[in-house]
């Protein structure tokens, strides 16, 4: 009965069929649904610009939209299946995913990064005062001179 060990939980092991907030807690994450509504959250994030820029509604949009993916997937596998399915309810769905999906965006968008100017100004600028004391100390850290004597670049 979902004790210790007993490979039995007491968790979810589907999505329910209404979106409900911290409803992902309360459901077995080793299903296979669940899973794929993480993982595609998570990817839709990634291709929106990535965690740093997602806001808390793109988050839960991002979830919203994959877990109505899920459901219009178990729909589909039940008409594959010749098993009948509430249509009205399907199209409403489907509708539903597509105003989410384009809120979201349908195009990937780029991440911020780092300009190369500014990845060599931070390697060009002197190091802070306690690690050239530290450098100092220890013969291993100094820099080597090639035998022109020339500075290595």
């Amino acid at each position: 009965m979902g004790g210790f060990n007993s490979g039995t939980t007491r968790k979810r092991r589907t999505l329910p069929k209404t979106f409900q907030e911290g409803q992902l807690d309360r459901v077995d994450r080793r299903a296979k649904a669940v899973r794929a509504v993480l993982e595609g959250a998570e990817q839709i994030i990634e291709d929106r610009g990535g965690e740093e820029l997602a806001s808390h509604l793109m988050r839960r949009a991002a979830h919203r939209v994959m877990h109505l993916d899920q459901v219009l997937a178990q729909d589909e596998l039940r008409l594959v299946q010749g098993q009948s399915i509430d249509r009205p309810q399907y199209i409403a769905a489907a509708q539903t995913w597509l105003r989410y999906a384009q809120a979201i965006g349908l195009d990937r968008k780029a991440r911020r990064v780092q300009s190369l100017a500014d990845v060599l100004a931070q390697q060009s600028s002197p190091p802070p005062a306690d690690s050239v004391r530290q450098s100092a100390a220890s013969p291993a850290a100094t820099p080597a001179v090639s035998a022109g004597g020339g500075d290595l670049e």
